[in-house]
């Protein structure tokens, strides 16, 4: 009797730590999540930034294209649109710059949710593996 309340005893611990092992993988299987959550959001943000500037650019060239227009007019407009057509080329290249500079925050964003989802599969595959164990010492108590 005493040696199987003793086995009891030891595997009543046993499972305690691995439902504590469990408590911990799934934890942070949750912190990785809501992780991934802000992640998304931030990446749905900032995709929309990157639509402004293209449409701006898009708007813009079709003002570059009414300007070429009304260039051939005259020589003395052709000076005045040439002039407006570098301030908007400027522009562009502001634009160019702040989409390149949001495309590189969206790929680490990418790298960033990669590292996320690969400790996620790691939580996961460790709590199958608890789960097993858990498994297999429930069975030892199973007539």
């Amino acid at each position: 009797m005493r040696k199987l309340a003793e086995q009891s005893k030891q595997s009543t611990e046993k499972i305690s730590q691995i439902l504590g092992g469990i408590k911990q993988e799934a934890e942070k299987a949750s912190n990785a999540a809501k992780d991934m959550v802000t992640s998304v959001q931030l990446m749905s943000q900032e995709s929309g930034t990157v639509l402004t500037p293209l449409n701006n650019m898009a708007q813009h060239v079709n003002e570059i294209a009414s300007m070429t227009d009304n260039l051939a007019a005259s020589a003395q407009e052709q000076s005045a649109s040439a002039e407006e057509m570098s301030v908007a080329v400027k522009s562009h290249e502001q634009s160019m710059n702040s989409i390149l500079v949001k495309v590189e925050k969206m790929g680490k964003s990418v790298t960033d949710q990669s590292k996320i989802s690969d400790q996620m599969s790691r939580a996961s595959k460790r709590l199958v593996e608890l789960a097993q164990i858990l498994r297999e010492h429930m069975n030892h108590f199973k007539m």
